[in-house]
């Protein structure tokens, strides 16, 4: 009787330990599974691109309109491409000071294609223009003194005014290619003003 007791109560206590293992289970203290997320990579910023402060170009345009004012027994007189085709070609280097401030030396030549008279030379424009410009973007408009020894197809020095605008789109490889309207102003042997549309090709490096 005392062993069937016995075994009885071995039995209870054998139980009461399996079905209190769920509950240790539960009471165990909850893992914490950190997750570090990767710092953000630093922001690349582009370099500027290099300052290419030279500049060379050459232009070429055709006359538009030249009005000369009375000088002596010459009337005054407005000339155009049906009186006389006159074009202009200019090659000159520059120099940047300043982003928007170039410093430039540009040589002018002309020559009267139609109109001349018997014998008269068809060298009709040679001139030196030290000039200054603004420059924005694409845009920029300068101008400066112009020394012109020939003027007028004479060898005969000539003073004057040289200004322009134009605007121009990049190419690539330094290389741009602008529109411009250049007004050159004569005073010496002749009082006159030109208007010339141009179109110019020029580097910068």
């Amino acid at each position: 009787m005392r062993l069937i007791r016995l075994r009885a109560l071995v039995t209870t206590a054998t139980a009461a330990v399996f079905l209190s293992a769920p509950a240790w289970a539960q009471d165990a203290a909850p893992v914490t599974v950190t997750v570090t997320a990767p710092a953000p990579a630093p922001d690349v910023v582009p370099s500027p691109p290099a300052f290419r402060p030279w500049y060379t170009y050459v232009s070429y345009g055709i006359n538009a309109i030249t009005y000369t004012a009375a000088s002596g027994k010459m009337a005054a007189s407005t000339t155009g491409p049906g009186d006389k085709v006159i074009q202009f070609e200019q090659v000159g280097i520059g120099y940047w000071v300043h982003q928007n401030i170039r410093v430039q030396v540009t040589g002018m030549f002309g020559e009267t294609l139609t109109g001349l008279k018997p014998g008269q030379s068809s060298f009709t424009l040679g001139a030196v223009i030290p000039c200054v410009f603004y420059t924005l973007g694409g845009f920029a408009i300068g101008g400066g003194p112009m020394f012109a020894p020939r003027a007028f197809g004479a060898d005969n020095f000539n003073f004057g005014l040289f200004s322009v605008v134009s605007y121009g789109v990049k190419l690539g490889a330094g290389l741009s290619l602008a529109l411009a309207v250049q007004v050159p102003v004569m005073f010496v042997q002749k009082d006159s003003v030109a208007v010339t549309p141009a179109i110019n090709l020029s580097e910068r490096f």
